[in-house]
């Protein structure tokens, strides 16, 4: 069972290639700051030509490949599981019909490789995964509504590695996970649905490597209004100028943590990190109802001991807690294909 899979990032393309669930090849292909400020339209040859690069590269022959699967990128609101990529979907990720990113091109390359091999591509729990309950949209203000958008595969991913790991099943367990990256999503899941998550894509939630997470209404207005900014680049600031980016004037956590003891400013701004994330998880817990049966970290900071172990004090009470550094993006979507190439489960259609 051969298996392509296709992951683009606002500066790099990762593409993979599996072999009877074993990844044979796998490449990170970096782009340059200018090609990543293209827009969609002016990368997709870019990108069509570093996946069509890996399968020369790499000798793969092209009627080999079974299956093709793309991280999913910005469409309608959708629950979660295995998707074919049919030609409504790949229309509104081509037009950016519900929002411009670069991940939509991932499904819309992979939907053409496959059109020209004559066989299927798919997704597999997009970034839009919505399975939150009614009462967990509402906000105090009648017409906007809390939206469902999250780090959906690495979610359901690191759930399925722990519910495997205790021979049960996803859909038999209640989980809270924390997927700790330049953006930080919290959520509960309950049975196998994601029944409530902080949208940290739109700000909601703990502050971040480069976000700014929750901040007061009044001194939001209030900065908005006093900084000189067009809406669209307060938004660009809010969500990448911000976090550990506007305290230490870098990403590099490692670098903060390395100077924890030493210094009072890093020491100070891990804590607050650990605490938000901490009450964000304590949140989570009551959406559950305190019927939790583990904890989950999972994404890049996940590897900082010292984050980690600040959050275990502070959570320690509601359940254990299992880590599961980095991320696991390109094994999840491949599982995710394979077993619906298996008859495990099936594909569902958008529409």
């Amino acid at each position: 069972m051969n298996v392509l899979v296709i992951n683009f990032g606002s500066s790099s393309s990762k593409i993979a290639y599996y072999s009877n669930d074993e990844c044979a090849y796998i490449n990170k292909i970096e782009h340059t700051h200018d090609e990543a400020l293209l827009s969609n339209s002016e990368q997709y040859h870019l990108r069509y030509k570093a996946v069509d690069q890996f399968i020369r590269q790499n000798n793969i022959q092209k009627g080999d490949i079974e299956a093709i699967v793309s991280r999913g990128g910005l469409m309608k609101p959708i629950e979660g599981g295995a998707y074919r990529i049919n030609e409504k979907m790949y229309n509104d990720l081509l037009n950016c019909h519900y929002g411009e990113h670069i991940s939509n091109l991932s499904g819309v390359v992979g939907y053409k490789l496959a059109e020209e091999l004559n066989i299927n591509a798919y997704t597999v729990n997009p970034v839009i995964v919505d399975e939150m309950i009614p009462e967990a949209k509402l906000t105090g203000i009648k017409n906007i509504r809390r939206q469902s958008i999250f780090h959906a595969l690495n979610h359901k991913g690191v759930s399925n590695f722990y519910a495997k790991s205790c021979h049960n099943s996803y859909e038999d367990i209640n989980v809270i996970v924390g997927h700790l990256g330049s953006g930080i999503s919290i959520a509960a899941h309950n049975k196998g649905k994601v029944i409530d998550v902080n949208n940290c894509f739109h700000g909601d939630g703990p502050m971040s490597l480069e976000r700014s997470g929750n901040i007061p209404n009044k001194a939001l207005l209030k900065w908005y209004d006093e900084s000189g900014f067009t809406l669209d680049e307060a938004i660009s600031y809010l969500t990448k100028q911000c976090g550990v980016k506007s305290y230490f004037n870098t990403i590099d956590f490692k670098s903060i943590s390395d100077r924890y003891v030493s210094d009072k400013e890093c020491q100070q701004f891990i804590d607050a990190l650990a605490y938000q994330i901490s009450k964000e998880i304590g949140m989570m817990s009551v959406v559950l109802k305190g019927d939790v049966d583990q904890i989950i970290l999972t994404g890049g900071l996940s590897n900082s001991n010292i984050l980690v172990n600040l959050i275990i004090e502070h959570v320690k009470h509601i359940s254990n807690v299992t880590v599961y550094p980095n991320e696991f993006e390109m094994q999840c979507l491949n599982d995710g294909v394979t077993d619906v190439l298996k008859g495990h489960n099936l594909f569902k259609e958008y529409n």
